[in-house]
């Protein structure tokens, strides 16, 4: 029998992952309904007959996102729902967080990679998307 050395499972307990604090240097937005197209996206919403809206803000613009989601919410009566999880990249339309809560329409601020998309149609402000 060998003597071996080092961890006795193949991946950590994901303590690391949980801890770790990520700086986000939030953006002061003084006109919001300009800088996030308010008008044109709700226009594309009824125009388009959605009822389920997600937004998806990169961490820098979050805290204008609950201001955004109630403007798009009042001037449109339909359900907005923020997607605040960028685990994976701000830059790419997170298109399970939006089946998550059954968006029919993605509005994706921000910067973007252009990534294609598989279930989602968007529209961006950098883009947006529009689920069906």
């Amino acid at each position: 029998m060998s003597d071996l050395n080092g961890p006795s499972t193949f991946a950590d307990d994901g303590r690391a992952t949980i801890e770790r604090t990520v700086e986000a240097n939030a953006i002061k937005i003084d006109n919001i309904d300009s800088y996030y197209e308010i008008e044109r996206t709700c226009q594309l919403i009824l125009e388009g007959g959605y009822s389920r809206i997600a937004l998806q803000f990169p961490d820098e613009l979050l805290p204008d996102s609950a201001t955004v989601a109630g403007k798009l919410r009042d001037r449109t009566g339909k359900s907005v729902f923020i997607l605040a999880d960028t685990s994976y990249g701000s830059c790419c339309v997170d298109e399970v967080a939006a089946e998550h809560v059954s968006a029919d329409f993605i509005v994706h601020y921000g910067r973007s990679c252009l990534s294609p998309y598989v279930v989602a149609r968007s529209f961006s402000t950098s883009s947006c998307y529009d689920t069906n």
